[in-house]
């Protein structure tokens, strides 16, 4: 502890070793950013740790005096009551206080970040209204139980800010001024420190304010998170998640490199009428495609045994793909699968802006069909806003716990235990009128990982702790399939089964840009010719389609993906994630920042994406961007217009 009081009669002295200790404190914030995700960033060596410290500093100067304007401006003003005791003593208050709120964000995302992959932004302040609070409520004290270290680094942070800014002390000098004397030199100093916070600020002199995407352009893009930092991310996302259209191509130009909207049936010669079977899309909580078995038989020299195996013996009867999903949480994968829109936006589609644009979904889509629609989920009604999602995207009925109504079966976090509401979905949609589209989630795999507590040590644990209640899950699941094996509608059911998102990621191929999207897409049906594993790209956005196609649905739909029975569709998967874009096509990745491609790797070779092919295979790198750029277009502007369906 420093015990000496320091004390000067020079107020911006005072100040400025309180400001550089904020600066000191946030490049120790990195420093254990780094130290907590250390597999997550395989290419930073300590050199490239320095340069991202030193790359850093512009984003924490930036944010830094973002988050202290107020201080800064009542400390400039050209009064001399600013130097009275009582006004010092209150601005430091406001100033630990407001620094220990950046602190916070900071320490949060060493945690937090690994679930997310990217720098939370402003977006977290959605969570706090999904769920009526519930989310929160549930979320927090389980965050605090399991990282409790990052709560004890905030205190610690925090208390060494105080001692500093009480150990540095302004003494008042009472040097006679005249008061106009006074006025003027002090006007002019508080232009001059206006004028350089403005600087620091802005990142800079340049045309343009530094964004989260120069980081991207000062370091390496997938290292950028270690570039910047938490509260300069959620500062910059307040501004606005506003889209622009690019316009890298005329309408025309557009309309031919890639076109989301889709007529069916695909091939217009196809006369077969409308399949009225129904459809079941069951959403698995976290099921990355590194739990399943049957996609990592190499791993391990062969050894490796997963952790589905009801799942992997599924996929020898059904039609499955090692798939990737379009976003990195579930606010963002469950949209994309039920209505084709994949999250290509800083924060979320759906509390965006654009969150009242027209949408097609599988369950307005067959609702015009005849179909009777629900969506399940064990979840406290309300929680994650699906209740109001699912009856803006055209869902008949809602049942969550409160429908379940039983609360003996409570987890006592987030909802009912899989293995029963599992049940309750197959006994309730038995009695439905046929035919019906249900989309069912699953909770229990959700963090913190519990089981009940008669299942203690059935289930074999891995090296994550999310893997022994994917093993609850998939057996809930298989339980789920015995009983509706029995009911009458079965066989004339269509069960697609893939995840919301990923889970934390074990195997290094798991966590690099293109392994962290990969989960299972498996298309069932029972007695049916629907089987066989294939290497071909498909994301969750492709579910849409894939399933009015085997219906044989007619009609024009707009969706960013494409039917896996189209052999002549474009195959592809697009991501947005810390600004920059990601497709994947063929064997390839490309990394994309809305400008610039800058990486180009061969991810089936090259899993962890060592080898950056961008100059080697420029003729790829220039058709993948040419695609990617389009589907920008046509999302933004699509967005932009409200023209997510087709006009009639």
């Amino acid at each position: 502890m420093i015990r000496t009081k320091y004390t000067s009669s020079n107020l911006f002295l005072v100040w400025s070793v309180r400001f550089l200790t904020i600066l000191l404190l946030y490049s120790i914030c990195r420093i254990l950013f780094y130290s907590f995700n250390t597999g997550l960033f395989p290419s930073i060596d300590f050199i490239g740790l320095l340069q991202c410290m030193f790359y850093g500093l512009r984003f924490d100067i930036s944010a830094i005096l973002f988050l202290n304007l107020p201080i800064i401006a009542l400390l400039i003003l050209p009064f001399s009551f600013k130097k009275r005791e009582s006004y010092q003593k209150a601005l430091i208050i406001l100033f630990i206080v407001i620094n220990s709120l950046g602190f916070l964000a900071n320490n949060a995302d060493m945690a937090f970040y690994r679930f997310s992959l990217k720098r939370t932004g402003s977006d977290i302040f959605n969570f706090f209204g999904l769920g009526g609070g519930h989310d929160i409520l549930t979320e927090v004290p389980l965050f605090l139980r399991d990282f409790w270290y990052v709560f004890v680094i905030w205190v610690l942070m925090t208390l060494f800010l105080l001692v500093i800014s009480k150990r540095f002390i302004y003494k008042r000098s009472f040097n006679y001024q005249q008061p106009f004397i006074y006025f003027i030199s002090q006007f002019l100093g508080m232009l001059i420190i206006g004028g350089l916070a403005v600087i620091g600020m802005r990142g800079g002199l340049q045309l343009r304010p530094i964004s989260p995407i120069t980081a991207s352009r000062m370091a390496d893009p997938l290292n950028a998170p270690v570039v910047l930092n938490t509260t300069f991310t959620m500062l910059k996302s307040v501004e606005g998640n506003g889209l622009i259209d690019p316009h890298f191509y005329s309408d025309k130009e557009v309309a031919k490199i890639y076109n989301p909207e889709q007529s069916f049936p695909l091939n217009p010669s196809d006369t077969a009428h409308f399949q009225k079977q129904n459809v079941v899309v069951l959403i698995l909580e976290s099921f990355s495609a590194e739990h399943f078995g049957v996609f990592n038989k190499g791993v391990n020299n062969g050894k490796y045994q997963g952790f589905t195996p009801f799942l992997d013996s599924l996929v020898g009867n059904c039609l499955a793909y090692k798939g990737f999903a379009n976003g990195k949480r579930t606010i963002e994968g469950v949209p994309a699968v039920l209505t084709g829109i994949p999250n290509l936006i800083s924060g979320d589609f759906i509390t965006s802006k654009y969150n009242a644009n027209k949408i097609n979904s599988l369950a307005s889509i067959l609702n015009q069909q005849g179909y009777y629609s629900a969506f399940f989920h064990g979840g406290t009604n309300g929680t994650m806003g699906f209740d109001d999602f699912t009856k803006s995207a055209g869902f008949t009925a809602y049942f969550g716990r409160k429908e379940y109504n039983n609360e003996n079966d409570f987890d006592g976090k987030w909802g009912i235990w899989d293995e029963h509401f599992l049940q309750y979905t197959a006994n309730k949609m038995n009695d439905f009128k046929q035919p019906f589209f249900s989309a069912i989630f699953t909770l229990s795999s959700h963090h913190p990982y519990s089981i009940p507590a008669e299942y203690k040590g059935k289930f074999r644990k891995g090296n994550l702790p999310i893997q022994e209640s994917v093993m609850y899950s998939d057996f809930a699941v298989r339980k789920f399939f015995k009983t509706v094996s029995k009911m009458p509608w079965y066989k004339s059911t269509l069960f697609v089964i893939t995840a919301d998102h990923t889970s934390e990621g074990d195997l290094p191929e798991y966590k690099s840009r293109v392994g962290e999207f990969q989960v299972p897409i498996l298309f069932f049906k029972p007695a049916g010719n629907l089987k066989g594993y294939h290497e071909k790209v498909v994301q969750q956005v492709d579910i849409l389609p894939s399933i009015l196609d085997y219906l044989k649905y007619k009609g024009k739909v707009i969706s960013f993906g494409h039917s896996v029975f189209d052999s002549t569709a474009l195959k592809i998967n697009v991501t947005f994630i810390n600004d920059n874009y990601q497709i994947i096509q063929d064997n390839y990745a490309l990394e994309f920042d809305g400008k610039v491609s800058h990486g180009l790797f061969d991810y089936k070779s090259d899993p962890l994406l060592k080898k950056n092919l961008i100059n080697i295979n420029r003729k790829k790198a220039v058709d993948m961007e040419k695609i990617l750029k389009a589907v920008i277009q046509q999302y933004n502007s699509r967005m932009i217009n409200n023209k997510l369906v087709v006009s009639k």
